[in-house]
């Protein structure tokens, strides 16, 4: 395996403060998680159909909402991230709504977990941050601790942090030539996603 990459280099936000300072639990109330699932429906139907288990791992938890509903939907939730103001405002969500997941402060390219601890991995919005030497490295680590990897890219092209993200096509691979050679070089497994799937 290659040296960690320095991806907190590579953030634009990290020179403003870090995503701490994008999250903010201070509005995050029951209707907001409530508008929040909704808007991501497909994904966590996503996590229902297709992981194996009920042990899961979440990548670059950001404000925490998924660990907490999955842990009220009774998933066993570890959520990581790198950045600890973004734990912080994730384990207090967390506790607001009463959800059971677990937070830690950990990098996704060095996950600290023994082979199979998790029968899945999962994230949104994550990949699309990094090139594809990256992105292959935090597949292939994932694929290391979880036995099933479920993840969502944003579904339209825009820039975010100076760089241009992309979704899924039609036949479920990502629509960047990046990601599509990233998930076939980590053997994962397509899914198709409905067009209308954010």
């Amino acid at each position: 395996m290659t040296d960690t990459p320095d991806f907190a280099a590579r953030s634009a936000n990290s020179a403003a403060g870090g995503w701490s300072g994008f999250y903010s639990d201070s509005d995050f109330d029951m209707a907001r998680l409530i508008r929040v699932a909704t808007l991501y429906q497909a994904y966590l139907q996503a996590i229902d159909d297709y992981a194996p288990g009920r042990r899961g791992l979440e990548i670059g938890t950001g404000t925490g909402w998924a660990a907490a509903y999955l842990s009220h939907e009774g998933y066993e939730i570890a959520a990581i991230d790198r950045d600890s103001g973004i734990l912080a405002k994730a384990v207090r969500l967390n506790g607001k709504f009463g959800g059971t997941a677990r937070f830690l402060i950990m990098d996704l390219f060095h996950l600290g977990f023994g082979a199979e601890r998790f029968d899945f991995a999962f994230h949104q919005g994550v990949l699309e941050r990094f090139p594809e030497a990256e992105i292959r490295m935090a597949i292939r680590e994932q694929l290391r601790v979880a036995k099933r990897v479920i993840f969502s890219v944003p579904a339209t092209r825009k820039r975010i942090s100076g760089t241009s993200a992309c979704g899924p096509r039609r036949d479920g691979w990502p629509s960047s030539p990046r990601l599509r050679l990233s998930m076939h070089s980590a053997s994962a497994t397509p899914m198709t996603q409905p067009d209308s799937v954010a």
